[in-house]
Order: C-alpha cells, then sequence, then structure tokens
C-alpha cells in the first residue's frame, strides 16, 4: 500500500537533508584540512579547498543570501560550470592515455563555450543550463568509466577499496548517472507545474548530493590512511 507524503512534510524532509549534506561537505572539508600534509595524492589535496568553495556555495544558497527575485539558479548555473572545469582537470591528472588528455583538453574547452553561450543566449541566467549540465554529466561518466578502465588495467597490488580516487570516481558515477536522469524528468516536472513531485525530486537531489560527498569523504581519509 503507498502511503501520500504531503508536501509540506516533503519540504521539511528535503530541508533537513539539506543541513545534513551542507554539514558532510564541511566535515569531509575540515577532515582533509587536518591531514593535508598527510595525503601525497595531489589530485585528492585539490578538492580540499574545492570543497571549501562548495560549501559557501550552498550555504549562502541555502541561507538565500545569494537569491534574485526568489531564485538562485545564477548562483549554481556558475558553480556547477566550475564544477566540471574542475572534475576535469582532476581526470586530466590522473588518466595516463596522451589521447584522452588531449580529448579532455578539447572538452572542456568546448563545454565552456557551449555552457556560455547556452546561459547568455539560450537558457539564460535565470532559469539552470540543464542542457550543459546533461553534457557535463555525460563527460564525468565517461572520464569515470576510463578511471575504471584504467584502474582494471593497472599493475597496482592495492585493492580498489584501498585507493582513494576509487572512492571518489564511484561517487561521482552514481552522482551523475542519477542526475543525469533526474535533469530529465525535472524537466518534464517544471513543465507540468506538478509541485509535489518537484517536492520529491529535490528529495532525491539531496540524496544525491549526501551519497557523493560520503564517497568523497571515504576517499580522503584513505588517502592519508595508506601513508599512515
Amino acid at each position: 500500500m503507498v502511503h501520500y507524503v504531503p508536501l509540506h512534510v516533503m519540504v521539511v524532509k528535503n530541508c533537513k537533508m539539506k543541513v545534513i549534506f551542507i554539514t558532510i561537505i564541511f566535515v569531509v572539508f575540515f577532515t582533509g584540512l587536518l591531514k593535508y600534509r598527510q595525503i601525497e595524492s595531489k589530485a585528492i589535496r585539490r578538492f580540499v579547498p574545492f570543497l571549501a568553495y562548495t560549501f559557501v556555495v550552498e550555504l549562502l544558497a541555502h541561507l538565500q543570501l545569494v537569491s534574485i527575485n526568489g531564485r538562485n539558479h545564477w548562483w549554481y548555473n556558475i558553480f556547477t560550470v566550475t564544477e566540471f572545469l574542475f572534475l576535469g582537470f582532476i581526470f586530466y591528472h590522473e588518466l595516463n592515455s596522451k589521447h584522452l588528455k588531449s580529448a579532455i583538453k578539447v572538452g572542456l574547452c568546448l563545454f565552456l563555450f557551449i555552457s556560455i553561450f547556452n546561459i547568455a543566449f539560450i537558457q539564460g541566467w535565470n532559469e539552470f543550463h540543464t542542457i550543459t549540465y546533461r553534457c557535463g554529466s555525460l563527460l564525468v561518466i565517461l572520464l569515470c568509466f576510463f578511471y575504471f578502465r584504467q584502474l582494471l588495467q593497472s599493475e597496482n597490488k592495492h585493492h580498489p577499496f584501498l585507493i582513494p580516487m576509487f572512492w571518489i570516481c564511484t561517487g561521482l558515477l552514481f552522482f551523475y548517472i542519477g542526475f543525469f536522469f533526474y535533469i530529465n524528468i525535472f524537466d518534464f516536472i517544471a513543465y507540468s507545474k506538478l509541485k509535489e513531485y518537484g517536492a520529491l525530486f529535490r528529495f532525491i537531489s539531496n540524496f544525491l548530493n549526501i551519497l557523493l560527498y560520503s564517497f568523497i569523504g571515504i576517499g580522503i581519509i584513505q588517502s592519508w590512511r595508506i601513508r599512515t
């Protein structure tokens, strides 16, 4: 038997989940900051300042300090573009293939151009850039698969669970596969103006964020545990 969840209850749950994932971001950042010198991987080290940036972005958005006319899409447009560029930069240094490195540079330049063009002339600043977010999500998903292929072909004798980037890449894969489908359904919901389902999918969004930053946290912890 399916139980209907009132809209106001779902809104409260979403708010609590938002606070939870923002707290997780801060805890993971603080953990990485405390153990920063013990992190050997440069890629993992770069996640620490980026987590600080992410925490500020999410906190200001949650407190509605960046809203214009009740909307903060412009804020997340800027953040998500920089997020995809950052992740592309990380994979550029993690992947060994020269052909993939060249492809990443071309892909990131193309993504940046499309993002700016889309935000400036198609979807605008006041709407979330779902078109280019789909492109960025697919790019990250592909890079995750290339990383896992490299890991399988590697002669590294460490168990995958002991490799920090394995956890981070797994979190990214779950997040962006989930968000890719989320964005497609969200467009339909926004078009149909189904507010109750909009609340449900915000719940999914918060859950995916909790999952992602928890996996990043495991990766950061593994990065300094290996050395010690």
